[in-house]
């Protein structure tokens, strides 16, 4: 009983690791880089960060669900169907994230104080004004 337990227990392993694949992968991000997105599946625990053109590999197989992490970029899970796994490759597109930034108040602030000028501009009454423009030639 026992030897017939640990050999259904050997080829349910052996069963398990045979339906695993080498996904080969590639991520499309429209306004950002791919590279240095880390896969994770979730199912296996196993993890691999994307090289700098978005490519990746990773062993998968049927109903394992991977998650594509990155800062700047939202999260993206994908679980793996048949299709992927006879296919062998797979292209995952990610977004970018939209970073709001807080206000920005900016006050008096001066060409002298921000280093334009090395002193004040000098300021002319509107009758200075119009007597250097009536004597310019």
């Amino acid at each position: 009983m026992i030897k017939n337990l640990l050999l259904l227990l050997i080829f349910s392993i052996s069963a398990y690791s045979q339906n695993q694949k080498l996904i080969v992968g590639k991520i499309i991000v429209n306004n950002g880089g791919a590279s240095g997105v880390v896969v994770l599946n979730m199912v296996t625990e196993k993890e691999v960060v994307s090289d700098f053109e978005g490519n990746f590999k990773l062993e998968c197989s049927v109903d394992d669900l991977l998650v594509f992490t990155k800062n700047s970029l939202d999260i993206t899970r994908r679980v793996i169907d048949d299709k992927d796994i006879n296919v062998g490759k797979i292209d995952v597109e990610m977004k970018s994230k939209i970073n709001q930034l807080e206000e920005v108040k900016i006050v008096n602030i001066t060409a002298v104080s921000a280093g334009i000028l090395s002193k004040s501009a000098v300021s002319y009454t509107p009758a200075e004004r119009k007597l250097q423009t009536a004597t310019r030639l």
